[in-house]
């Protein structure tokens, strides 16, 4: 195991504070016009949103908040980031002491799979959810 129970979950509380005020600069710091780039690439979500892209409604949703409106409300609500990882230290510990080490194995064997090909990352991907898939259902 790359990391204990303890570590890791001393890791996902502690970096809290930091991965919510990091996550706030990244909003803040983006000269990234994310709604423009959403509307440009609507062909790749036209699969599942192609009543909603043929239709406009898609694109004109998009447009009325804007950038600046995406913006707003992600920092908004940025310290229920904090809040709920303090509220959860407990459940995430005991939830992680079963599932650390089951994730641990399952990236084992994952890992001593075949990789490069796309056929190769869909078996590992596929191997990888198989094994925690069982896991939950007790097989």
């Amino acid at each position: 195991m790359a990391k204990t129970l303890q570590q890791t979950v001393d890791n996902w509380s502690n970096s809290a504070a930091t991965a919510q005020q990091d996550y706030v600069t990244g909003v803040q710091n983006t000269t990234v016009d994310v709604v423009g780039r959403a509307i440009a690439n609507g062909a790749v979500a036209a699969a599942n949103y192609a009543q909603a892209i043929t239709s406009g409604r898609w694109a004109a949703k998009l447009s009325a908040v804007g950038t600046q409106g995406w913006k707003s409300a992600t920092q908004a609500k940025a310290n229920n980031y904090g809040t709920g990882i303090a509220a959860g230290k407990t459940k995430y510990q005991t939830a992680m002491q079963t599932w650390l080490p089951i994730i641990d194995n399952a990236a084992q064997t994952v890992n001593n799979m075949p990789s490069g090909t796309l056929a190769a990352s869909l078996a590992r991907a596929n191997a990888f959810a198989t094994a925690l898939y069982n896991a939950k259902r007790g097989q």
